[in-house]
């Protein structure tokens, strides 16, 4: 299921904004604000009590998974 990823604990936050600004709702809705410098997607869920597992499984949905669904027809 890793292929399957686009985005990772690993990466950093920033890049997933710069990547698709519409995860920018996604960050809202899971309490998440701006300001978060350089951190990693995992740092950021952490300091701020989120699953980072279930962050990134509704981000990376959001980011692909409408794609994917519309291609498995």
């Amino acid at each position: 299921m890793d292929n399957l990823q686009k985005y990772k604990p690993t990466d950093k936050m920033i890049d997933l904004i710069s990547d698709n600004y519409s995860l920018l709702q996604v960050m809202s809705r899971f309490g998440l604000s701006l300001g978060f410098g350089d951190k990693t997607v995992k740092e950021v869920c952490e300091l701020n009590g989120v699953d980072c597992r279930t962050f990134l499984i509704v981000v990376n949905f959001m980011a692909e998974g409408f794609s994917r669904l519309d291609g498995d027809k």
